[in-house]
């Protein structure tokens, strides 16, 4: 992670809170994909000065379960946002490998449009967002879907 007063080491930072039956590999094997995908293709400077680091969760847990919850949060000052959003664990592993990776590439892709609540100054997400599904469907993290891109 960041040391105080200092840029970023890496300007993102994936992760998984797993529930009792998700197993290491494939998850760790999606996860890496995902974060390798866009630490090697985004540059979070192209769409301002507003956000240098993006921190995800992804909580893959049973749906009734409550013991971690679900938040997003961006901080001015450090120019850091923080998210940790639910897949549901049966959901999860019921999916083949492709997709599960389409569920959790979808799923870092909603937090983007949850940007606007954070109102976070110089920064767009709307081009970021696009860029990014585009790059998750080069990269065929998920399916190429007929919904259109964000204005």
């Amino acid at each position: 992670m960041r040391k105080s007063g200092l840029e970023p080491i890496r300007q993102f930072y994936i992760t998984m809170i797993g529930g009792l039956y998700v197993t290491f590999e494939p998850s760790n094997t999606f996860l890496l994909q995902i974060e390798n995908s866009l630490v090697e293709n985004i540059d979070l400077k192209k769409y301002g000065d507003g956000l240098t680091e993006v921190n995800f969760i992804y909580l893959v847990r049973a749906a009734k379960d409550d013991k971690f919850g679900e938040y997003k949060r961006y901080s001015r000052l450090k120019k850091f946002v923080d998210f940790q959003l639910k897949i549901d664990e049966e959901d999860f592993i019921a999916a083949s490998d492709e997709n599960a990776l389409g569920m959790m590439a979808e799923l870092f892709l909603k937090s983007i449009l949850l940007y606007k609540e954070l109102k976070i100054k110089d920064f767009d997400d709307i081009c970021f967002y696009n860029d990014v599904k585009k790059l998750f469907i080069e990269k065929k993290l998920m399916a190429n879907t007929d919904k259109v891109e964000i204005n």
